[in-house]
């Protein structure tokens, strides 16, 4: 289910649900995964069943399968940068931890 997106070229998305996102070029978005308030940059992937919310993910990342960011404001702080309103901001390249 889509709402309110704005997608760049070649994005994939397959039974995923995405709110008030912006999904830049080439983004892979799998089966399951949930996206709100959120912006993932160029050629991204994330996973099956992976969640973002309030998240920003720069350009050549893996969010892995069921993985959660935006949920748990410590939990995302000890890895990622969580500005004051708790927003995850989730730097150029990485594949993070399952």
């Amino acid at each position: 289910k889509l709402s309110n997106v704005i997608m760049g070229d070649g994005c994939f998305v397959r039974n995923a649900t995405i709110k008030n996102s912006i999904l830049g070029r080439g983004v892979h978005v799998h089966d399951g995964a949930v996206i709100e308030d959120s912006i993932v940059m160029d050629f991204c992937k994330v996973r099956a069943d992976a969640q973002l919310k309030r998240a920003i993910v720069d350009r050549f990342n893996e969010i892995p399968a069921k993985a959660k960011l935006g949920f748990d404001r410590d939990e995302d702080a000890k890895r990622w940068f969580v500005d004051s309103t708790g927003i995850v901001v989730v730097p150029r390249g990485q594949t993070l931890p399952r």
